[in-house]
């Protein structure tokens, strides 16, 4: 919204996003080429649950132009083709972030859910050359994630340019986050995710991977 003030135009910011408005926290952390940096930490508890959901029977990564696709799908009975595919799409720092959030899961890990409940890492699947009729391409940059034995919930967000500009105008206060899609698939296949992020993690550009958390700033 831009109002006139004295023959001037002064430029206000009045805009409400879409989401749940959640509170945002500061964090002091090393990057890999050894300098610091300051991130906010975000707490998803609160966030609106996504009215999408979709289950997925398959899972794939693939990072090229800088960008990191996730594919979720199911196969058709017979195993001939795909029937849907949904593809989210994350940038390198949203993915390394989201890996690590992963690694760092605690009562229980993903690690140690393998020896409690005999779950197994399954195989990450291939991309496929043609897209099937049912496919659905989104953005996320942030995923809350629930794993119950063999099943696990991925309810992944998205905060656009228009949330984080209005954070900057609230002085980082809290972030509007956009609900994208609830995906529920097996463990095994998280498991394979996680450590497939983190192969890749060593590809993403230096100053986007987290070395470690150095403190916690109110």
């Amino acid at each position: 919204m831009v109002k006139a003030k004295s023959g001037h135009l002064v430029e206000t910011w009045q805009r409400r996003e879409r989401g749940t408005a959640v509170p945002l926290s500061l964090h002091r952390i090393k990057l890999r080429d050894g300098s610091s940096a300051e991130v906010h930490g975000i707490d998803l508890t609160n966030a609106d649950i996504p009215d999408k959901s979709y289950f997925g029977e398959s899972c794939g990564v693939d990072y090229s132009d800088d960008l990191v696709r996730v594919m979720f799908a199911q196969p058709k009975l017979g195993g001939d083709g795909l029937r849907s595919l949904v593809l989210i799409t994350m940038t390198p720092p949203a993915a390394a972030q989201f890996g690590k959030s992963l690694e760092k899961m605690t009562n229980p890990s993903l690690e140690s859910l393998v020896g409690q409940t005999k779950i197994t890492d399954k195989a990450l699947s291939k991309f496929p050359t043609n897209e099937p009729e049912q496919t659905a391409a989104l953005i996320a940059d942030m995923v809350a994630v629930a794993v119950h034995g063999q099943e696990c919930c991925l309810d992944f967000y998205h905060a656009n340019a228009f949330s984080h500009l209005a954070a900057q105008r609230a002085n980082a206060s809290q972030l509007y986050l956009e609900p994208v899609v609830r995906v529920t698939t097996s463990s095994g296949l998280l498991l394979s995710l996680m450590r497939r992020l983190k192969q890749l993690r060593s590809q993403f550009p230096a100053s986007i991977d987290i070395a470690e958390e150095e403190e916690h700033a109110d």
